[in-house]
């Protein structure tokens, strides 16, 4: 059965987590501006997308992961769990260990494509930084991923918060120091400590692990393999996604508009982050659930999605029309190239956070063909429309054809999943839910054609946000207020404070 407070406090700081990141980047980002300025930024940018394809060879051993710790806490094999993790383990160092050889000289071949001449040397220089990172993150991510088998994903949001902070403080100093390079020193430094705090943390949940892990079942592997085949196709579509375009987008637009793209990016991808994080605790439970009472998934999908649907309306309006203000204080000035690309992926990932119940209860069944097919979608639009509207209309072209994509594959998803599950789309989407959305519309366009005539200088700012904030609270509030989930999501918060546990 659901463990509802446990649930609640995983969702609560998976949340809290990410606004930790979040606020972090802000800080980073106008740290990093300022001290190196937008083309050292789209470089490192550049750099750490590209080198981040080192995803492409760990097989999806590691992701999937948390699906067979639930699946064998809920089947009661505990003694074979540190069997699991070990093969894991084992596998993905050993495959990683080989995968990455070929991969350094391919990445090396790939920056001298996009990358000037004139910044190659400085990119180079980089590439073992960010790559031994990236190894030493993938194999903390198998201990990452047993707690949250363990539904324990409250332990590693902390531990996460903690080693961001860490990680903030250590680029403040090194870059300082060592200019662009210090960005990549710090960057192995937070990978180490994610593989070394990670194995610690599991330490009680399965006490009998080796601290050396050296055992291997082929059984296991064999097993884990089949379902992480898929899942790996589906990372390898992911990793493609932004190294591409920003690929793109140095090609045609230049360093500049990459490192104003990858800011807009960054804050729309953070704030997403929180809704997501929220609704990732369900994969654990679903797979808890697909092997006791698997009537129940159909049930947990509508109230996820009703809850998401409710969330998603007001939260992307905020950032839409907040997005003007934040360029003024997150950049320094009003920057149209950083408010046209937040814009736009605002509102592709909005329609993408939508579709993220049904992705994560795909991973909780096993059942991954349709979160394939959405990656697939995403990956061809994305390559193809931002080629054709890079060549057109440069930089902007590109995002919009980033934005296309993501609403196409995650549009596909959600209509695939309700099919497959047999849930009317009409039963997921309510009145209360229309209106809802046609009073945020309203709140965007009346913002918008406010800009046009009051941000011209910093004073404006302030009276700016107070006047967003009242008319968002008129217009909105009230839709919010009388929306049949409030009630609910009181309830629910209500409940998980209590002392009873189902």
């Amino acid at each position: 059965m659901i463990k509802k407070r446990q649930t609640f406090f995983n969702t609560f700081l998976a949340s809290v987590q990410v606004l930790v990141v979040g606020g972090s980047v802000v800080f980073l980002y106008r740290f990093l501006l300022d001290q190196l300025g937008a083309e050292q930024l789209g470089l490192w940018s550049v750099v750490v997308s590209t080198t981040s394809l080192t995803g492409i060879v760990n097989l999806g051993l590691g992701g999937g992961l948390v699906k067979f710790v639930a699946q064998y806490i809920a089947q009661e094999k505990h003694s074979e769990i540190s069997l699991l993790i070990e093969t894991t383990f084992v596998s993905l160092a050993i495959i990683l260990g080989v995968g990455l050889g070929f991969l350094y000289l391919i990445i090396n071949w790939l920056l001298g494509k996009l990358v000037p001449v004139t910044e190659l040397q400085i990119a180079l220089k980089l590439v073992p930084w960010t790559m031994s990172a990236f190894w030493l993150s993938t194999m903390g991510q198998t201990f990452q991923a047993t707690l949250d088998g363990y539904q324990r994903i409250d332990i590693r949001s902390i531990f996460l918060i903690i080693n961001n902070l860490l990680y903030l403080f250590a680029c403040f100093a090194l870059v300082q120091s060592f200019g662009i390079m210090g960005l990549g020193y710090a960057f192995f430094l937070r990978g180490t400590l994610s593989l070394l705090v990670s194995r610690i943390l599991i330490v009680r949940m399965v006490p009998d692990l080796a601290w050396f892990p050296r055992h291997w079942s082929y059984k296991i592997f064999k097993e884990t393999l089949a379902y992480g085949v898929n899942f790996q196709i589906i990372s390898v579509l992911v990793l493609m996604l932004d190294p591409m375009t920003k690929g793109l987008l140095t090609h045609f637009g230049g360093l500049s508009a990459t490192g104003y793209y990858e800011m807009a990016y960054r804050m729309v991808i953070q704030f997403r982050e929180i809704l997501i994080a929220a609704n990732s605790v369900v994969t654990p439970i679903v797979a808890d659930l697909h092997e006791k009472s698997a009537t129940q998934i159909k049930y947990l999908y509508e109230v996820s999605f009703k809850l998401v649907l409710f969330i998603t309306l007001p939260f992307y309006t905020l950032i839409a029309i907040m997005t003007p203000i934040i360029s003024r204080l997150w950049i320094g000035h009003y920057e149209p190239a950083f408010q046209v690309f937040a814009t736009i992926l605002a509102v592709s990932y909005a329609v993408n956070t939508l579709s993220a119940p049904a992705y994560f209860a795909n991973l909780g069944t096993g059942h991954l063909s349709g979160n394939v097919s959405s990656h697939l979608i995403m990956a061809i639009l994305n390559l193809v429309l931002g080629y054709l509207f890079g060549s057109i209309w440069g930089s902007y072209g590109i995002v919009l054809g980033v934005s296309i994509s993501l609403i196409a594959g995650s549009v596909y998803l959600m209509f695939s999943f309700s099919i497959k599950e047999k849930v009317p789309f009409q039963r997921l989407v309510s009145k209360g839910d229309i209106a809802l959305f046609a009073s945020n519309l309203l709140v965007v366009v009346i913002a918008n054609s406010h800009y046009l005539t009051s941000i011209t200088s910093t004073a404006s700012v302030i009276f700016t946000i107070g006047v967003l904030s009242c008319l968002f609270i008129c217009i909105t509030g009230l839709f919010i207020w009388r929306h049949s989930m409030r009630p609910q999501i009181q309830s629910m918060i209500s409940f998980a404070f209590s002392n009873r546990l189902i």
